[in-house]
């Protein structure tokens, strides 16, 4: 506790009755509110004191609860033993009921059914008993030129199947031949003159035969270019063989 405070506030106390004690009937309202001040703080003083000398609180001991006891085992549940059953066997396939043999429905074959099997088996599995067909056939008539010539322009009947696949019409000449394989033949057989085949091209167009077409190439390309010379001879074959197709 602080007595040097309490003895200042006391004088305080005692100084002020004196002079309000000197005479009571002119004491102020200001030394009223002035002892009520000094009273207040005496007070207070006296309170704080208190408070800082208390006892600490006593806490009540709180009595140790009593020991947990330990949960009653549970029985395990006894294990039931199931017995398997061995599984039924599977039931026998049905028997079909035995069929009968009916022989099979023997179809009449048309005549002209038959004719067409037969020209069929012709083109691709001919008779080797028949006779050779002759390797060239010369037109009826004789081709200006020679033998040679004669020779240059005869055809072999086609035998094979890609052969007759090779041998199909032709409707336009100039439509048949490709940029490098015209190029190829202006060069072998006209001389390289462009103006020379594409001329031959548009008068082969106008005849309506093979013959027609043999002689005008005969008298007016073949002899003049010498297509039975030997390093032309398969190339002009080549050709004429193409200009054949036209007139299929």
């Amino acid at each position: 506790m602080d007595f040097q405070k309490t003895k200042l506030l006391l004088d305080k106390v005692n100084a002020l009755y004196k002079s309000m004690s000197a005479d009571p009937s002119q004491v102020a309202d200001i030394e009223r509110d002035l002892m009520r001040n000094y009273l207040r703080q005496l007070y207070e003083h006296f309170m704080e004191a208190s408070s800082s000398v208390s006892p600490p609180p006593v806490i009540p001991s709180v009595p140790a609860p009593p020991p947990a006891t330990p949960p009653a085992p549970v029985p395990e549940p006894a294990l039931e033993v199931i017995k398997s059953e061995p599984a039924p066997p599977p039931p026998a396939p049905p028997v079909e009921p035995a069929t009968t043999y009916t022989p099979p429905r023997i179809i009449e074959v048309p005549d002209s059914v038959k004719e067409i099997n037969e020209e069929v088996q012709e083109v691709f599995n001919p008779r080797v008993d028949r006779e050779p067909e002759p390797i060239y056939q010369a037109p009826a008539q004789p081709i200006p030129g020679g033998e040679d010539m004669e020779e240059l322009f005869s055809t072999s009947e086609a035998k094979e199947l890609s052969e007759k696949l090779s041998a199909l019409p032709i409707a336009d000449l100039t439509k048949a031949m490709g940029l490098n394989e015209r190029i190829f033949t202006i060069n072998e057989l006209f001389g390289g003159d462009q103006q020379l085949f594409n001329n031959t091209m548009a008068q082969l167009n106008q005849f309506s035969s093979f013959l027609e077409a043999s002689r005008y190439l005969a008298q007016e390309v073949a002899e003049k270019q010498n297509w039975t010379k030997k390093s032309k001879k398969k190339k002009a074959k080549e050709f004429i063989k193409l200009v054949k197709r036209r007139y299929n």
